[in-house]
């Protein structure tokens, strides 16, 4: 942290690691029989900062937690949170949790996804058989997603509040095409694009157009054939070992999925999202 006032600037220095270890011991101490759940979020983000700035503190940043948690056993769970994976704090950070077991935080079951669809549209004023009925295709054209069902949920109110008339099974898709084509960018799609120079700094072009080729190829794509288009196209991504490299963390960023020996987008509402954005 740092404090800037005038001329005046105050900033945290070696001794913070010091005083991290201090804090989580007296946290154990005080909980005495009882159980202390430790919880981080972004800890990406914030190992990633660390490393930015000093290269090596963000590893040791989570080799500290590690290290927490293997002392204290079983009177200490941890929980650490993020947005982006632990490969973008340098190649060996994913070994400091594998001692924590990995969840992937995906789109939730169906029925769960109707469920909380049906919620929301009865929350905003729709009679139980007409959000029993639009409900499954919201669910549907948001892929089971929380972050889509309430902002198809809140289209659907908007346009309903407009034309007086209650929001349909087939007005739904018309939403999300809407969604992606507002110059506003309501559903912040655009954060898909803009964050490639934050996750991959100097190597974001590249990347940008290996997601092209992905994001209009009309089947999955094998790595040859990937490497073949990119070739064509005197990309800076020419070695097949590169590309295999660049691909996996494409994977681990969410923006591919693997099918078979070939790779597709992860998502399709975020690969049409991608084509209207790259234009």
């Amino acid at each position: 942290m740092t404090l800037t006032a005038g001329p005046l600037k105050f900033e945290r220095d070696g001794r913070a690691a010091a005083a991290l270890d201090d804090l989580l011991s007296r946290a154990v101490d005080r909980a005495e029989h009882r159980q202390l759940v430790l919880f981080v979020d972004e800890v990406t983000v914030l190992a990633r900062n660390l490393e930015r700035r000093e290269p090596g503190s963000g590893e040791n940043f989570l080799h500290t937690l590690r290290r927490f948690r293997q002392d204290h056993g079983g009177k200490v769970a941890t929980v650490l949170s993020g947005s982006i994976g632990l490969h973008h704090v340098s190649a060996d950070a994913p070994s400091t949790v594998n001692d924590i077991q990995k969840i992937t935080v995906g789109p939730i079951r169906t029925d769960h996804a109707t469920y909380l669809a049906e919620c929301l549209l009865l929350g905003v004023g729709l009679t139980d058989p007409q959000a029993h009925i639009v409900a499954p295709a919201i669910a549907a054209s948001a892929e089971n997603v929380p972050y889509y069902i309430q902002h198809l949920v809140a289209a659907a109110q908007k346009v309903w509040q407009r034309t007086g008339t209650p929001p349909t099974v087939e007005q739904v898709p018309d939403l999300v095409s809407a969604a992606i084509a507002d110059p506003v960018d309501p559903w912040d799609l655009r954060h898909y694009r803009d964050r490639l120079s934050q996750y991959y700094g100097a190597d974001a072009a590249a990347i940008a157009k290996v997601l092209d080729i992905y994001a209009h190829a009309a089947h999955p794509l094998s790595v040859d054939e990937t490497l073949m288009t990119l070739r064509g196209e005197g990309s800076p991504i020419q070695d097949r070992d590169q590309l295999v490299s660049v691909i996996e963390r494409l994977e681990l960023d969410h923006y591919l999925v693997r099918d078979g020996d070939a790779d597709r987008f992860a998502s399709s509402l975020i690969e049409r999202a991608w084509r209207a954005m790259r234009r």
